[in-house]
């Protein structure tokens, strides 16, 4: 008997000093620069890092995105979270649904968003709590949801279409004398001024109208499929303690249709 308790000492101190040193490699890790990997074993080690990253905007957007998206990750890794923990990985998603993803200059750090919102309200995360503990908890995450859905639909322009729509190589506008010119060519190629200057506004006017296309086709991508999620994480909020002052709150931030009022009463 007295053997298997010092077995199991040892495996327990073993386990807690693999625990430290996986933390300690992953914040050397980070402050290298390499593909980020980081346990959870140590909560307080994984807040640290995550004040890191975030002291990182937005003069990094596009590294702060992959960064946070991998600590939700990690964080997120198992169903039915310890309340601590649940609490860090909520406080990283809502921070990051709240940053400018325009900021990154493509599309990759609106998908990231999408997958935070994706597992932000994902049920079986949410810990075992009574529901005087829970309440705040869910309402900060239906909130910080309902936040996002407005945002994408404020954003998305109705009946969206461009004419002419963007092309893939620009003919320049204006055929210098004596100057042979064909699409796609390099604006520096034109000798003269104002017809290469013409030409560079062409080309923006293009890619300002290439990036805009995307930006629509993406957030309209996006947007029932995150309605969806988020409907089914107020109704999962209703059943558990949520009060009708805190849903008339998120109905109006989310700005739901009268339609979409009825089927959430319904789930």
């Amino acid at each position: 008997m007295k053997t298997l308790r010092i077995v199991l000492y040892v495996l327990k101190s073993t386990r807690m000093l693999a625990c430290l040193l996986l933390t300690e490699s992953c914040l050397a890790v980070f402050a290298n620069e390499t593909p980020l990997i980081i346990t959870t074993c140590d909560l307080s080690a994984v807040s640290n890092l995550v004040e890191k990253i975030e002291a990182s905007w937005p003069k990094d957007p596009g590294s702060y995105f992959q960064k946070m998206e991998q600590v939700c990750r990690e964080l997120a890794n198992s169903q039915k979270l310890p309340i601590e923990k649940y609490k860090l990985f909520q406080k990283c998603a809502l921070n990051v649904l709240k940053k400018d993803d325009s900021l990154t200059g493509t599309q990759d750090s609106l998908y990231i968003k999408q997958n935070i919102c994706i597992q932000l309200s994902e049920q079986s995360l949410v810990p075992l709590a009574d529901r005087g503990t829970l309440n705040p908890v869910l309402f900060d995450a239906a909130k910080g949801l309902a936040s996002m859905l407005r945002g994408l639909r404020k954003e998305i322009i109705p009946n969206f279409k461009l004419s002419p729509p963007p092309v893939i190589n620009v003919f320049p506008p204006i055929r210098p004398k004596g100057e042979p010119v064909a699409a796609g060519m390099d604006p520096m190629a034109i000798k003269d001024p104002v017809a290469r200057s013409a030409y560079q506004k062409a080309i923006e006017e293009n890619s300002a109208k290439t990036r805009l296309l995307s930006r629509q086709r993406s957030l309209s991508d996006i947007e029932p499929i995150l309605k969806e999620r988020i409907l089914d994480f107020f109704a999962y909020f209703m059943q558990h303690g949520a009060t009708k002052e805190q849903m008339d709150v998120l109905v109006k931030d989310a700005v739901l249709s009268q339609e979409e009022r009825q089927q959430l009463l319904k789930k």
